[in-house]
């Protein structure tokens, strides 16, 4: 043990811990996947330095030591930077560049110094491995508690109410699509808040034989309970024992989004599912029959995010690694048109199909203009957290709702035009914008197509009731409609619900 001890295993661990970290706190928001070239570069590196510092030092201890050294300066850098970005001490502005990286040019000379000064580094080296260590525990715990709830079914087990064994498919079952526009607003919201009148994208999807509910409203004011609750076709509540008051964690739900039943009885009736990458891990149905995921060379958003908490903020900040670089405007702009393109192909591919499309818009980021130029309106930056000014972020919310009910009116078109049989499809926002007032952001979006039959459709009808009245219409079902409930809720208590009394007028 003493022997294992005097090895700078620290080298090695340390090199993990900057992944491993931001991993842990983005689970459940990026895919795991995304990391493992993150992890194999870091511990490659770190080798690569400690074997080429060792012949010049002469010393393993002295070599491991200092290749620490630099990976903590490396990997803390932009952290740093982004604390003192803009502060002032005594009149002179610090928050540089040209001031920082001066500052840890010296702490590296000075701790490069203190290193190559010490006669014996044993003590050192084994304090290191058993702080490296200790410090790779509590992300490494966290990562793997989420992988493990993943895994473990006992966590995840949702409520088989309502039953769903006894549907039935036959010849002329439809394709069905579920078009999730992330907090698309309802008409009157959109213009008290906006200035976007958007009649004419409602009379085109009327024409196309859409039922527009007037008083659409949601159940849930963010994304994750409301799809949680939409593809189990019951409320969050009443999913199973993981969906009670007294647990803090999102985890749940996010489970119960990838896992969820309306998919499970399409695949139980022979239907294809298909799925796009949305930027959101938890809305990611990887296990589709179909899955589009957009492909690119460059650093994905993981490896972005990484690399500018990292000193290569530096050329980063100059523009040296924009070739490199897939920033997340570029890449939610790439996303969104990759998706609408693929979309129109749907149709071709054989046999039935359930589809769910979450296009993350008009949610921010803002990358469109109103014709769907590339019209970025950047967030502001407060205490590290970046945030949009009302105004900033209602023009941007504009251009964005413009655009996507352009392209949406366009790709529905298509898709019936070449389905082999007339689809069913479904376009509701998941809750409306975050700035406007709590009551009001349940005012939401909501269209149906349901060709050839004609459903108990209502203005007040809400997403947890979508595929009660799909499976009922269509494949025999005999679901009882829910009241249609909304609720407000602390982001810290994800499972507490408060039930909203007076809802908005509808509009006339």
């Amino acid at each position: 043990m003493r022997k294992l001890s005097e090895h700078p295993w620290h080298v090695f661990l340390f090199a993990i811990f900057p992944v491993l970290s931001l991993l842990a706190n983005n689970t459940g928001q990026v895919d795991s996947a995304d990391s493992l070239r993150a992890f194999a570069l870091t511990i490659t590196i770190a080798a690569i330095l400690l074997l080429i510092t060792q012949p010049f030092l002469r010393n393993w201890q002295k070599a491991g030591a200092l290749v620490t050294l630099l990976s903590i300066l490396f990997f803390s850098y932009g952290h740093a930077y982004t604390y003192v970005e803009d502060a002032v001490v005594g009149g002179m502005l610090i928050g540089r560049h040209r001031v920082l990286a001066v500052v840890w040019l010296v702490l590296f000379v000075v701790g490069f110094w203190w290193i190559i000064k010490r006669k014996d580094l044993r003590a050192l080296n084994s304090g290191l491995n058993f702080f490296t260590l200790f410090l790779l525990v509590f992300p490494f715990y966290t990562v793997l508690s989420f992988w493990y709830a993943n895994l473990n079914t006992h966590v995840t087990k949702l409520s088989e109410n309502p039953s769903l064994t006894d549907l039935e498919v036959s010849a002329d079952s439809p394709d069905v699509y579920f078009f999730v526009l992330d907090q698309y607003a309802r008409s009157d919201i959109l213009a008290e808040y906006f200035k976007y009148d958007n009649s004419a994208f409602l009379n085109d999807l009327e024409e196309l034989g859409f039922y527009v509910a007037s008083c659409g409203h949601s159940n849930y004011p963010y994304t994750t309970a409301s799809l949680a609750g939409t593809l189990n076709l019951n409320y969050v509540t009443e999913l199973g024992e993981a969906f009670k008051p007294e647990n803090k964690s999102y985890l749940a739900m996010q489970q119960a989004i990838k896992k969820n039943r309306v998919k499970a009885a399409f695949r139980g009736l022979g239907y294809q599912i298909i799925a796009f990458e949305t930027g959101y891990d938890f809305t990611e149905l990887e296990d589709a029959d179909v899955f589009y995921k957009l492909s690119s060379n460059k650093l994905n958003a993981f490896e972005a995010l990484l690399l500018r908490s990292s000193a290569m903020l530096i050329p980063a900040d100059f523009g040296l690694l924009d070739e490199y670089f897939l920033a997340d405007n570029s890449r939610k702009r790439e996303r969104v048109l990759f998706v609408l393109e693929q979309l129109e192909k749907i149709p071709a591919l054989p046999g039935k199909k359930f589809v769910f499309v979450h296009l993350v818009m008009p949610h921010p980021p803002f990358v469109f203009g109103p014709n769907g130029e590339d019209w970025v309106i950047p967030p502001y930056y407060e205490n590290g957290e970046a945030g949009w000014k009302r105004d900033d972020f209602r023009k941007g919310y504009h251009n964005q709702a413009v655009f996507i009910s352009m392209k949406i009116v366009d790709v529905v078109r298509n898709i019936i035009a070449d389905s082999p049989r007339p689809p069913v499809i479904m376009i509701q926002g998941d809750h409306g914008p975050t700035t406007i007032p709590h009551e009001k952001r349940m005012s939401i979006l909501s269209a149906y197509l349901f060709p050839g039959a004609k459903p108990d459709l209502y203005p007040t009808l809400t997403p947890v009731n979508n595929f009660r009245l799909v499976f009922n219409t269509y494949f025999k079902g005999l679901l009882p409609l829910l009241p249609d409930k909304s609720f407000r809720v602390d982001i810290n208590q994800p499972h507490v619900f408060d039930e909203v009394k007076k809802l908005p007028a509808c509009p006339e």
